[in-house]
């Protein structure tokens, strides 16, 4: 049993969009998706954590010690900072998504692996110059309302993800207070315009799509070689 533990009660469809287990194969239908909240099965064999802001939660939450743990594209941002969060102890495998050319040389980052869609696949005309993708969230539009009034189409964080793909890549240019909308928009080759608000924003990778891919393909056999070995043993 191989689970897989992200943020899924909420209307963010880039969190729920972000789990590797909706673009790999992992050799196995014995597999479980669960809520960050959730209890995690007692003969898991391994544990996979990401996507979304999850590294703060799990440096306070210390999951089993007996299951390998593995840490997969999830947010270690910090409000109102340009530093993240410290990774937490424990863990077999890490890979955040907040980068630094150190962190991808020394193995610590792992793209969203949402970057795996075929969605990015798809041909699409731009029909519109300037767009707004907006976080959906009512405490970030209280606390941060200037994005929200701009007179330019819009659309929130809660469509779902084949629309917000569809809409980031019709348009040149993407104003955006979502990580998501910034990382789907740059994978897309779009030009951002970034309202953010913690660390998460400072940390976005250079990457193409095909460069995220690449780094998103030897991420899963890092991983795939610790199901071999948990697996054997």
């Amino acid at each position: 049993m191989i689970s897989f533990i992200h943020i899924r009660d909420t209307r963010n469809t880039g969190d729920m969009a972000s789990c590797p287990a909706s673009y790999m194969d992992f050799g196995t239908d014995q597999i479980e998706v669960l809520n960050y909240t959730d209890q995690v099965r007692h003969d898991s064999e391994i544990q996979i954590y990401g996507g979304g802001t999850m590294v703060n939660w799990l440096n306070s939450h210390r999951p089993s010690e007996i299951t390998p743990k593995v840490i997969w594209g999830a947010g270690s941002s910090r409000h109102g900072q340009t530093e993240p969060w410290p990774d937490p102890e424990g863990f077999a495998l890490i890979g955040t998504r907040e980068w630094t050319p150190e962190r991808e040389k020394a193995g610590l980052y792992a793209p969203c692996p949402s970057c795996m869609s075929p969605l990015f696949d798809r041909d699409y005309e731009v029909t519109r110059e300037r767009v707004t993708f907006v976080n959906a969230s009512e405490s970030i539009r209280a606390r941060y309302p200037a994005i929200y009034n701009l007179p330019l189409p819009t659309i929130d964080n809660s469509w779902p993800v084949e629309a917000i793909i569809e809409f980031l890549a019709k348009a040149e240019t993407v104003v955006t207070n979502s990580w998501h909308g910034l990382y789907w928009a740059r994978l897309l080759g779009r030009n951002v315009e970034v309202h953010g608000y913690s660390s998460k924003f400072h940390r976005l990778a250079p990457h193409t799509l095909e460069e995220a891919r690449d780094i998103t393909r030897r991420f899963y056999e890092r991983v795939m070689a610790l199901v071999g070995e948990r697996v054997a043993a």
